[in-house]
């Protein structure tokens, strides 16, 4: 129930640790109940949180959906980090305060916040586009400390205004939940 470039609301993981992801159809006379179509099936572990990305390939008329798991863990994703996830088509370079990197759709990298009292990071991305480097963003993103931030890349949708975009949006999420406490062993 999203859109090709959101997020959906979070969601329990099942107990076994498999989620189907389906689309739903309008029903086929004399059905009266909207069909459910599966679309990717993943599984996942026990004790983490995850981020599950849908990336949808057409080629010659047929639609093939992969799904990607991103581990959202404390562990993968601790307090004071932003973590940039290309959503894009597209290559990118991201570059937060100092450090750079170059990301492939649907991969991610971990930054470290800046130091105390900083409630930003500068925050630049260029799309690799026909072989050559385009800057996209040069925006600070805004932080907040004893937190973690996810930042998703994606495309412009294309729309009746402009039908070939090739810029592209950046969604900051800030996430103030506590990490679980940490047990003896």
């Amino acid at each position: 129930m999203v859109s090709d470039t959101d997020a959906s609301m979070l969601y329990q993981c099942p107990p076994q640790g498999t989620v189907s992801i389906y689309r739903e159809e309008p029903p086929i006379p004399p059905e009266t109940k909207r069909r459910r179509i599966p679309v990717a099936e993943v599984r996942l572990g026990k004790d983490s949180s995850y981020w599950i990305a849908l990336s949808a390939t057409t080629l010659r008329g047929v639609t093939t959906i992969t799904p990607f798991v991103i581990n959202d863990s404390w562990d993968a994703h601790p307090l004071e980090t932003v973590r940039v996830m290309n959503f894009s088509r597209r290559n990118i370079a991201v570059k937060v305060d100092d450090l750079a990197v170059e990301l492939s759709p649907v991969e991610t990298h971990t930054f470290p916040y800046p130091g105390a009292g900083t409630e930003i990071v500068r925050f630049q991305v260029a799309t690799k586009d026909e072989g050559a480097w385009t800057a996209r963003v040069n925006s600070p993103q805004g932080i907040i400390h004893k937190t973690r931030a996810t930042i998703a890349i994606t495309d412009i949708e294309p729309s009746q205004y402009d039908p070939t975009p090739d810029g592209i949006n950046i969604i900051n999420m800030i996430d103030a939940t506590s990490p679980p406490p940490k047990t003896e062993k």
